[in-house]
């Protein structure tokens, strides 16, 4: 009975530990969003027809997850660092009885070509936004729209399109490449 106790505390300790230091430690620690921020970003990422769109830490895979059920064409993808929140992701997406809609790679972002996509999301922490900024200025196709919760991008407007220019959503930013 004791091993079992200690196996469990082990897996409990890894799992905190891999919510707060993400594998390996290149990304922002695992914070969800809440239902306001969501509907926010699923409000200005207006999925339509046969979008493709990518989430930059996907986390749990409730963004990628409320995106889908918005619009049954768009095609939603996730990178996630961390595999524990991959294995939480890909369970949550297979009972909500999306897996045609949605796909999670266990992969880090930095590392994918985002010009295959057309819509970006992600929450990432201030200290990656310049860094994020340039990779989408290099990757991104013009006509993109990026949206960011919480911290804004350094350098671009953000969208006037949906309200007064310089207004957030509930900390959710719209952008235009």
């Amino acid at each position: 009975m004791l091993n079992w106790l200690l196996i469990a505390l082990l897996i409990t300790f890894v799992f905190m530990l891999s919510i707060l230091f993400p594998f390996p430690l290149l990304g922002a620690p695992f914070d969800f969003s809440r239902e306001e921020a969501i509907k926010n970003i699923v409000r200005l990422t207006n999925p339509k027809g046969k979008d493709r769109i990518a989430e930059l830490g996907s986390g749990d895979g409730r963004v990628c997850i409320a995106i889908a059920r918005e619009n049954p064409m768009v095609k939603v993808y996730g990178f996630e660092i961390n595999p524990i929140l991959v294995i939480l992701s890909r369970i949550k997406i297979k009972k909500a009885g999306l897996e045609d809609r949605i796909e999670i790679k266990w992969k880090n972002f930095w590392t994918v070509d985002l010009g295959r996509f057309n819509k970006i999301v992600f929450f990432q922490f201030d200290n990656v936004m310049k860094r994020i900024e340039k990779k989408l200025e290099s990757e991104l196709k013009k006509g993109s729209v990026v949206v960011s919760h919480h911290w804004k991008l350094p350098n671009w407007r953000i969208s006037g399109e949906l309200g007064e220019e310089h207004i957030s959503y509930g900390k959710v930013y719209l952008y235009k490449r």
